[in-house]
This record gives structure tokens, C-alpha cells and sequence, in this order.
């Protein structure tokens, strides 16, 4: 079983003061509202830092940015003209 870490971290009074009222409406403690914050957040970067480890998914992803800077793109409904599902 791993060990909680203690940590100190300074957050702006508007927002401790909306920490504190939301964990008081939803009945939970407060260190369960900031892990909950803190577990969507690594989740958020875990999955950036898992596409920047894939060389090829980074070089299309600037392919398809030049593709788009150079007006090389289709409309929504294009897409869905072309797929068939334009009604």
C-alpha cells in the first residue's frame, strides 16, 4: 500500500473559499475534493505526455496543422456528405 504525502500548497483565497463551500454542499472532507482534482489533472497530462512520447503521432499531428494553415481541410458537412450522412 502506498503512503499519502504530505504536501503545502498556497491557493488563492476566492478559491479556498469555494473548496471549502463545495465540500461543505457535497458532504465530503476537503482532501478528498483536491485528490479528486488532483487525480483529473494527472489523468489530463498523463494522456498529452503519452502522445508526445509517439514521434510518428506528433509528426502527423504537425502535418495535419500545416494541411490546416494551408486551407487543405473540409467543412463538417463535407465530412458528413462524403461518409454519407448528410440528410
Amino acid at each position: 500500500m502506498e503512503r499519502a504525502i504530505t504536501m503545502s500548497v498556497k491557493i488563492s483565497p476566492e478559491n479556498a473559499k469555494l473548496v471549502r463551500l463545495l465540500a461543505v454542499l457535497e458532504n465530503r472532507n476537503i482532501k478528498d475534493v483536491f485528490d479528486e482534482a488532483i487525480s483529473a489533472y494527472v489523468t489530463r497530462q498523463k494522456e498529452s505526455l503519452e502522445i508526445l512520447a509517439r514521434p510518428d503521432w506528433m509528426e502527423t499531428i504537425k502535418q495535419n496543422e500545416n494541411k490546416f494553415k494551408k486551407g487543405e481541410t473540409i467543412t463538417h458537412e463535407e465530412l458528413k456528405r462524403r461518409l454519407g450522412l448528410a440528410g
